[in-house]
C-alpha cells in the first residue's frame, strides 16, 4: 500500500515539474532556455525528487487521492476494513442459503 502512495505522489511530482517548467518557459528568461535543456536531457528527474511536499497545491493532493482511489487494490483494503467479514454473518448467511435451498427444492 505504502509503495502504491510513493507511486502515487512521484507520478503528481511528474506533473508539478512539467508545470513548472512549462512556467519558466513562458517567462522569456535565460533560464527558460535552460529548463528545456534540462527537460530534453532527461534531468526532469533531477526536478522531481527536489519538488517538496509543501509544493503541493490543493489540487495536487487531490490528484494523489484520486490516483489512489482508482486503484482496485485500494478499493478492496478499504471495503474490507469498512465492512469487515464477521463469522457470524457468513454463518448468519450461509444458514440462509440452506433454507432458502431446501425451500426450492420442496
Amino acid at each position: 500500500m505504502e509503495e502504491l502512495f510513493l507511486t502515487c505522489v512521484d507520478e503528481v511530482k511528474k506533473d508539478i515539474a512539467r508545470r513548472k517548467a512549462v512556467t519558466v518557459g513562458r517567462t522569456g528568461n535565460l533560464t527558460s532556455t535552460l529548463a528545456d535543456k534540462e527537460i530534453k536531457n532527461g534531468r526532469l528527474q533531477n526536478i522531481e525528487q527536489a519538488i517538496k511536499n509543501e509544493q503541493f497545491t490543493a489540487s495536487d493532493k487531490r490528484k494523489v487521492i484520486d490516483l489512489l482511489l482508482s486503484n482496485e487494490n485500494v478499493l478492496l483494503f478499504l471495503y474490507e476494513k469498512l465492512f469487515p467479514a464477521n463469522e457470524k454473518a457468513h454463518q448468519h448467511l450461509g444458514m440462509q442459503d440452506k433454507h432458502a435451498h431446501v425451500g426450492v427444492s420442496s
